[in-house]
């Protein structure tokens, strides 16, 4: 089974946002190898965004040409800076996975919201197939949207409770709080960035 990570460049505002000294595109796409992402797409890419290297370009049209439906879809929202551990922790659980936080917490990045108590925090583990199916279909909506609203209504899928991931970083040797941000302004990108150089620091220091 391959392992293909989906990247959304954000629209709305700039990827070329930098946050801890690389884009935030450029993060995305770093954090998905480490995790085993064999391949990296980017979906309906937005003339002149600057894709990392490794990354691929394609259509929202190209998806069921290139995802297999025995493929491990992994996507992270745009423009989402997301803490490496969230993403694991999605990879671990069986597909399909949804990582939601409770909605009545006061930083919660809504990303989609679920249902009146929850949203969805920004990463996603899905079947090839439901993905290359929903976007044979897609017409004019997002395919990003709609992927993760399919995947809430499906009583298949697993949700992956944000705030239930262990804080413990045996790296850092000690807790560190999650990293989650979505940053949309120079100056929201320069505070994640501080977040960021925080959280990387070991205990001893």
């Amino acid at each position: 089974m391959r392992t293909v990570g989906l990247l959304f460049p954000p629209v709305e505002t700039p990827a070329s946002l930098v946050a801890g000294g690389i884009t935030v595109l450029e993060r995305q796409a770093r954090q998905l190898r480490r995790a085993g992402a064999d391949v990296l797409f980017a979906v309906d890419v937005v003339p002149l965004t600057e894709l990392p290297a490794d990354v691929e370009a394609i259509t929202t049209a190209m998806i069921a040409s290139r995802i297999a439906a025995t493929d491990r879809t992994i996507i992270i929202a745009p423009g989402l800076i997301i803490d490496e551990r969230a993403i694991a922790v999605v990879m671990l659980t069986p597909m399909p996975a949804v990582l939601v936080c409770d909605s009545a917490r006061p930083d919660a990045v809504c990303v989609e919201r679920l249902d009146a108590q929850t949203v969805a925090a920004g990463c996603m583990a899905l079947p090839g197939a439901m993905v290359a199916q929903q976007a044979a279909g897609l017409g004019e909506w997002d395919l990003g949207s709609t992927l993760i609203r399919v995947a809430a209504a499906n009583p298949a899928t697993n949700r992956v409770d944000f705030l239930a991931i262990p804080l413990y970083a045996p790296a850092r040797r000690r807790n560190v709080p999650l990293i989650w941000a979505r940053p949309g302004t120079e100056d929201e990108a320069r505070a994640a960035s501080e977040t960021l150089i925080s959280a990387a620091q070991k205990g001893c220091l």
